[in-house]
Formats: C-alpha cells, structure tokens, sequence
C-alpha cells in the first residue's frame, strides 16, 4: 500500500492492468495423479510474527508489523496499521497458519526465488500455491492496483526457463479470499529447478498480496484399482475371509509412456506398505481384514522407490466386516452367508431312513452321508420231506408247517 503515487502514475498503471487482460490459460494443474508433496511451505503454523525468510529468497526487507513497499512479514496478523487490508487471513485448503505477506514494491520485480533439489530427469511435476489480494474492495484508491504475479521455473544452473506463466489480474474483494494457481512443467535432464514469483505490477496504491502453501507434486497417470468383476471396492464378511483377490492397475497414458509398478497396502489409508514382490500391472492379495490396496506408478523403474518420482492409483478398500463363524453342520446340511446381513442359513434334511427288514437294522453314516443296513435273515431250518419253512416278518422267526403222511394199514 505505502505512500500513494501520482494520480497521473496510478491512471498509467492501472490501464496497463486492463490492456494486458488475463492470462489464467498459461498456468494449470497436473490432470493426472499426484504424488506426496516433495516440497512444501506453509510459513510455520501459530499465530503473529513469524521468522524472517532465509538469505537469498527475497530481497524484500522483513519487517515485524504491516509491511510498507518494498517490506514483508511472516505472520497471521495483519491490518493493524494498514486498515485498508483484510485484517484476519481465513485459513487455506491446506495448512493456515501464518503466510508471506507482501507489500509490493514502486518497480516489478522478483520478491521470492527458491531452489527445489532431489527432482527426477523426465518427470512430471505441478507446482501451486494460494494467494489473496490482501486490499478491501473500494476501500481506498477508488479501487487499488491488483496484484499480478508471473510464476517462473528455471533450470538449476538458471540458464533456461522450463516454463513460466502468469495469474493474471487479481482484483480486491469485500472478504478475504484465496485462489490456488498451478503450473506443470517436465523436468528434462534436470534434477533440480529455481522457483521465482515476480511481481507483474507497480506499488503504490494496492498490488499488497499473501502467499501460502507452496508445493511441487510429482505428476503422473489417473490410474483406477479394480478387482476382476470391474469394481473398485470390495465389502465381505469376516466369515467370507480369506479371501482372495485379483487387483489391476489401469493408467489412462495422460502423462507417462512407459510404466512401473510397486503394489502397496495399508490398514488406515494413511501409512504404506510396500507389498514384497508385487511389482507387475495385476496383484493377488488375500483379505483377512478390512485395509486398502493401490499401486506405486514411475516411467522408470528406478524412480519407483523414490517418492519425489511416483505417482499413485486410486486406493482400493477392501472392508470386513463382523460376523459370526461359519456354524457346524451335519453332512447333509448347507450353510450359506447373506453377505448383506453376514447371517448364515443352514439349509437340508437328512436323508430318508430306507425300510428295513425284521432282521436288519438302519444306522446313518455321517461320513458316506448315507444309512448303512446290516443284519442276516435267519437260516432256514431243516424240515422234513411233508414239512415247508416259510419265513415269518412278523415273529421273525421261520415257521414249518405240513404233517407226516398217515402210515397205511397192510
């Protein structure tokens, strides 16, 4: 903000402003998936004055209060002097804490430059930040200068630019509100890059702004994890474990052309696993508990244990949940799991008894699931020549029946 300029001065620069229109096009967000932050800043958490930036980052003068032209501060607190600014900054998506406030100085120029080491050759990366236009709307000026920063990738000798582009005009708002840019940018045969921000605009009246949250993400493929029957997640119940389970990884070619694997598992979606051996396109896995599968993805092998060089599909979760053990059943009988309420149903009937004779007996065999018949029918007793044996079911016993032949008289 700082003393105001000429009205001749600010009439110059604002048409300026409007002349160079926006240029948002030039910067975008990796479309594909991202890895873990390489590089992150979020400026320190708490609240009030933080420390001032290390040597060589800014050439800006750090100060403990409102920043004048050409000064910056570390903090959460600001508005106190200048009561113009947005004087609580609402946290980001990301961190909140304090934030890089800028007052910007009479001449555009670089007010930040990093250097980001441990990149990878030929990768992709996306590099973003959140900045907010720190002026209250029409609160002064008639409506201030807006901020406009170039973001700038440089090779790590800076004797070449990989890629640059511009936010564009950012004007004032009646609350405090942060906007996230991003650019992405390929490394080349590089393994470290220069990040400047520039300040497109003159000080003066506005063209006061905060940064946060600046990161680089590695860039890679959306890759989706589905089992054989296309689905990207899986519910069991525990009576259906083990479980085993086929998972594919299927980039989309939106980044990498060539691809390596390393299948991962984890039991709370947070910490990772690398899965020993499983490093081709499909895993089997087998379920026991409920936790979550994805895969590790490079363009070269090497990469894949370097987490500044990978990419990740979607997660996987497999989800057991409690039931009762499988019940005993009789060798005749089916149990069958409801995999919606994790009941078992015991289904089937035991085998009809067959008939049996008097003699014989019927006992069920639980292994052949089968009545087993034993028992011999009495032997037939000798009878005479006028005598017949016939068997009884009812005493069984053989009767014999018949009378001798009456002995004639002479």
């Amino acid at each position: 903000t700082g003393s105001f300029k000429s009205n001749m001065k600010y009439l110059i620069t604002f048409l300026l402003f409007i002349t160079a229109g926006s240029v948002y096009s030039q910067l975008s967000f990796c479309s594909g998936s991202k890895g873990d932050p390489i590089f992150f800043e979020d400026f320190g958490q708490g609240s009030g004055t933080g420390n001032q930036l290390a040597s060589g980052i800014t050439d800006y003068r750090f100060v403990s209060q409102d920043p004048q032209d050409g000064e910056y501060t570390i903090s959460d607190d600001i508005g106190n002097q200048i009561t113009t600014w947005h004087n609580i900054l609402p946290n980001t998506n990301v961190s909140g804490g304090r934030a890089f406030i800028v007052n910007a100085d009479f001449n555009p120029g670089r007010f930040y430059r990093k250097e980001i080491s441990g990149l990878c050759e030929n990768t992709t990366y996306e590099f973003s930040a959140w900045l907010i236009n720190l002026v209250i709307a029409n609160s002064f000026c008639g409506g201030g200068i807006p901020i406009n920063v170039r973001f700038e990738i440089s090779n790590g000798s800076d004797t070449a630019v990989l890629r640059t582009g511009d936010t564009g005009p950012i004007t004032e708002t009646a609350t405090a509100n942060w906007n996230q840019f991003g650019l992405v940018f390929n490394t080349g045969n590089e393994t470290s890059v220069i990040l400047r921000m520039i300040n497109n605009g003159a000080g003066g009246c506005g063209n006061d702004l905060a940064i946060d949250d600046i990161e680089f993400k590695s860039c890679g493929d959306n890759a989706t994890t589905e089992d054989a029957a296309n689905n990207g997640s899986l519910t069991l119940c525990s009576g259906q474990t083990p479980y085993a389970l086929d998972l594919t990884a299927t980039p989309d070619g939106s980044v990498y052309s060539s691809y390596f694997y390393q299948w991962q598992e984890s039991t709370d979606g947070t910490t990772w696993n690398d899965i020993s051996g499983a490093t081709a396109q499909t895993v089997g896995v087998t379920v026991t508990t409920s936790g979550y599968y994805r895969a590790k993805i490079a363009e070269a092998a090497a990469n894949l244990n370097n987490p500044q060089c990978i990419s990740f599909s979607d997660e996987f979760q497999a989800t057991v949940t409690p039931g009762d053990p499988m019940p005993t059943t009789e060798c005749w009988e089916i149990a069958t799991l409801n995999p919606a309420t994790c009941i078992w149903t015991v289904t089937g009937t035991q085998p009809t008894q067959p008939p049996t004779a008097c003699y014989e007996s019927a006992t069920f065999n639980n292994v052949t699931c089968t009545w087993d018949i034993t028992g011999t029918q009495p032997l037939e007793p000798p009878t005479d020549c006028w005598e017949t044996a016939t068997f009884n079911t009812t005493s069984c016993v053989w009767d014999i029946t018949g009378t001798q032949p009456t002995q004639p008289t002479n």
